[in-house]
């Protein structure tokens, strides 16, 4: 069975020994954020928790691929700019997504005025 994003965090935080109020105080996001978390966190979020953890490997973090730490993870020594890179993948990912959200609400739209005129 493939874990979460949210799964992935708390395993995270299990090696790194913190209990999660620590890790996102550390990390800046809000009290209870990750215990509220529905799906993958937003790419601001991901940006702080590499920020405060650069030792995480973003793309085990993200998508499971990989070891959880950098220092175990064959690509160690990725650059900053493959880092950003990846965040702007992201940020693309979740551009294309919010625009097909957006495509099937105005289809649900327009098919409740069908059934409806």
């Amino acid at each position: 069975m493939d874990e979460s994003v949210k799964e992935r965090i708390l395993a995270f935080i299990k090696y790194k020994g913190l209990s999660q109020g620590k890790f996102e105080s550390t990390c800046g996001i809000s009290n209870g954020y990750i215990n509220n978390l529905k799906s993958s966190p937003t790419v601001p979020v991901l940006q702080k928790i590499i920020g405060a953890f650069p030792d995480v490997n973003l793309e085990w973090l993200v998508s499971g691929i990989g070891e959880m730490s950098k220092s175990d993870s064959p690509t160690a020594g990725r650059s900053e700019v493959d880092v950003n890179r990846f965040i702007s993948l992201l940020e693309k990912k979740d551009e294309q997504m919010d625009r097909l959200i957006s495509l099937l609400e105005k289809e649900k739209e327009d098919r409740i005025d069908q059934v409806a005129g």
